[in-house]
């Protein structure tokens, strides 16, 4: 039933039968159920909600569920407390740990460190993905730092072959876009390897 409340983006239901679950009929969340709740919180940005469901999560290596609570800390707002998580050694970090990190940092602004991280996440033996990608470019494009950017989706495709997806191009013309580079963005969008959007011909005619 929680499940179903967060799919159908029923975040304040699926709080109040989280909170009838463990308070009412004193019945303790198991890790499936600790997952499915951290993103109603996260969309909520209810950050004392989210404190109290970290409780029943300490003392947890879950992987996937320290994930979830780096990204519901990021979204309420406490960047210290998902990088708390993050630097806790007691689990094992994996792609998606790191991406959420990554992403973190660009959600809050902070486009230098989510580069200064995504470069220490390139000396470890992870195999760099779409999600990570993304990410690493949406922190760059809110962060103003398009010349880095450029660098970062050159060395994507050539040295970790990674495939520059319609989003991936959408997120590079976007970082161009909010650099006022809107000829670079030109370039970039003749470029494609793969047939622009429709959205991409309009913008070729308002640069043109």
């Amino acid at each position: 039933m929680v499940a179903g409340y967060v799919e159908n983006g029923e975040d304040v239901e699926s709080l109040k039968l989280f909170q009838e679950m463990t308070q009412r009929d004193r019945t303790m969340p198991n890790k499936i159920t600790l997952v499915t709740i951290l993103p109603a919180v996260g969309s909520l940005a209810s950050l004392v909600e989210g404190k109290q469901i970290h409780g029943f999560a300490k003392l947890n290596s879950e992987t996937s569920l320290n994930n979830a609570l780096i990204d519901m800390y990021s979204k309420c707002g406490t960047m210290h407390r998902a990088r708390c998580i993050f630097d806790d050694e007691s689990w094992k970090k994996d792609i998606i740990s790191w991406s959420s990190m990554i992403s973190c940092y660009g959600i809050h602004g902070k486009g230098d460190q989510a580069i200064t991280f995504f470069r220490k996440l390139s000396s470890v033996n992870f195999k760099l993905n779409y999600i990570t990608s993304l990410a690493i470019l949406s922190a760059c494009a809110r962060g103003g730092l398009a010349m880095e950017g450029l660098e970062i989706c050159n060395s994507l495709v050539k040295n970790h072959a990674v495939m520059p997806t319609v989003e991936i191009c959408s997120c590079m013309v976007d970082m161009l876009g909010r650099a006022g580079q809107l000829h670079h963005a030109l370039d970039f969008i003749n470029s494609m390897p793969i047939a622009p959007p429709l959205v991409f011909g309009v913008l070729l005619l308002v640069i043109q």
